[in-house]
């Protein structure tokens, strides 16, 4: 799936930029799309980020099978449920992704227990940094 996500931000030079907010009473999801060859961003606060998140895609004419936006999203869901299920709901959960020398995925957690970021290329890290939170 590496591959795919590296040809994805390849072809397509976009950030990826989605944050789950428990502290909000209403849209708790922003999704932020930047094209930074067109200089272009699609911005929404939302309580239907996988809509808005393809909706957003098809928008900037990215053409990517939904496979791989599936897979995409499906990682920053999964990160989140880990985070709400070791602190709460009303953890500030943040996770980008962009191609730089290789993708690179980024998070920022915030709550009552904890803030803290970390950024690697691989997303097995990414997902063991959570797992391996300390509260």
């Amino acid at each position: 799936m590496y591959q795919k996500f590296l040809q994805y931000f390849k072809n397509n030079n976009i950030k990826i930029f989605l944050k789950y907010d428990g502290e909000r009473e209403k849209n708790f999801y922003t999704v932020i799309i930047f094209n930074k060859e067109k200089n272009n961003k699609l911005f929404k606060n939302t309580d239907k980020p996988y809509e808005t998140f393809v909706n957003f895609i098809s928008e900037l004419n990215i053409h990517v099978s939904n496979e791989v936006n599936k897979q995409l999203y499906k990682s920053f869901e999964e990160l989140k449920k880990k985070l709400t299920q070791k602190v709460n709901n009303d953890v500030v959960f943040v996770y980008t992704v962009e191609l730089k020398e290789d993708v690179e995925y980024y998070i920022s957690i915030e709550s009552n227990e904890i803030t803290t970021n970390y950024k690697d290329t691989e997303l097995d890290n990414i997902f063991n940094f959570v797992k391996n939170l300390d509260f």
